[in-house]
C-alpha cells in the first residue's frame, strides 16, 4: 500500500502554495537616489490582486511522472523533471500547449 496522496489533492495545495511564495518575495532595497517626500516617506505601491484559479484538465502527460517543475508562459505551461514510476530522477522536459492540452 502506498501512502503516496493522490495529485488531485496535492496539486492544488502545491500551486498554491508556489505562487503565495513568489508573491510575497522581497526586492532588493531601493537606492539612495530615488527622490523622497517632504515627510521623509515613500508613496507605498499600489495594490496588485493577483488571482490564481486550479483546475482539472481532461489531458494527461505522455509519462507517468510526479514532483515536476511547472513554468507558465506566453501560453505554454513547461514542465521539467520529475520522478518516474520507479522513483527514479527524470530529465524530460514537457511543453504543454495551456489551450488544447498539446504536447511538444
Amino acid at each position: 500500500m502506498s501512502n503516496a496522496l493522490p495529485l488531485r489533492r496535492v496539486a492544488p495545495a502545491l500551486m498554491g502554495a508556489l505562487v503565495l511564495g513568489a508573491c510575497s518575495a522581497k526586492g532588493a532595497a531601493p537606492s539612495g537616489s530615488a527622490s523622497r517626500s517632504s515627510s521623509g516617506q515613500g508613496t507605498p505601491p499600489p495594490a496588485v490582486r493577483v488571482q490564481l484559479v486550479v483546475q482539472v484538465q481532461p489531458y494527461h502527460l505522455p509519462v507517468a511522472v510526479e514532483r515536476e517543475v511547472a513554468a507558465y508562459w506566453a501560453g505554454q505551461i513547461y514542465l521539467a523533471g520529475g520522478l518516474d514510476t520507479t522513483d527514479t530522477a527524470t530529465s524530460g522536459v514537457f511543453a504543454r500547449d495551456a489551450r488544447s492540452g498539446s504536447v511538444t
